[in-house]
């Protein structure tokens, strides 16, 4: 049995979804399964996917059904007591697995753990540091605000997932959600350093409907992360000022 299943759906991603795949392979940390579902991509995405033969991979194809049912469906298919999320169109840095896992061997009470990133723009080729709190209470006060961590360089423990639930496979922001439910019962933390590179393409950017869904959800979710941590709203809004002056939505080069 792996001790780590990295996790990722793909749909249409054949310019990028072969680094993806190359460089969780070619991580330092090799005890792991890569469960990878293919969400009825219609490109070269399945030609590609056909073009590896590494035992750790384990290919599964599905009509498209959306991201959060695929990603539930390669969870349940995962047998490592360590979970990690991929996304198709990123990268991993070499050591990323290893670190995460030492993170979390050092310490059992944190139940999720992600890192910072270095977000990419194809078309511009500007670099910027993603920079993400990293102690509980600082995740805490920041779910209230925004989303603390790149879906893509979480890892999570078997038994937060067996305790909380899958994604809520009805949303968009369906890892935003998740961070909320896991935040009610486990510690969480960022690793300070920029483990992951997110590629920002036209392909990842919404269109106005889908983004206005998004932002009704983005709403909820922060209504219920403020109850969680008992804010009223004159308390979201102190707590909006303080972490914008504490500079968590600012970026810097790399």
């Amino acid at each position: 049995m792996p001790r780590v299943s990295v996790v990722m759906s793909v749909y249409n991603h054949e310019q990028y979804v072969g680094h993806a795949i190359d460089s969780i392979l070619q991580q330092t940390f090799r005890d792991f399964e890569f469960v990878i579902v293919d969400d009825g991509s219609e490109d070269n995405t399945p030609q590609l996917l056909k073009g590896y033969h590494d035992s750790r991979l384990k290919i599964y194809r599905q009509d498209n059904q959306g991201q959060s049912i695929a990603l539930n469906r390669g969870i349940r298919l995962t047998a490592g007591t360590l979970i990690a999320r991929m996304d198709a169109d990123d990268v991993a840095l070499p050591e990323r697995i290893e670190r995460e896992v030492s993170f979390l061997d050092a310490n059992p009470p944190i139940g999720l753990v992600g890192t910072w990133g270095v977000k990419v723009n194809t078309e511009t080729g500007e670099e910027r540091l993603q920079r993400l709190p990293e102690d509980d209470a600082s995740i805490r006060r920041f779910l209230v605000i925004d989303n603390p961590f790149i879906h893509s360089s979480v890892m999570f423990r078997r038994s937060v997932i067996e305790t909380v639930g899958l994604y809520d496979e009805r949303l968009i922001w369906q890892d935003y959600d998740l961070w909320v439910r896991v935040a009610k019962n486990h510690r969480m933390a960022n690793i300070p350093e920029p483990l992951m590179v997110r590629r920002k393409h036209p392909a990842s950017i919404s269109g106005t409907s889908k983004e206005s869904r998004k932002s009704w959800e983005r709403f909820h979710i922060q209504i219920k992360a403020s109850r969680q941590v008992g804010l009223t709203y004159p308390g979201l809004r102190a707590m909006a000022r303080s972490l914008a002056e504490a500079g968590w939505w600012k970026t810097r080069g790399r």
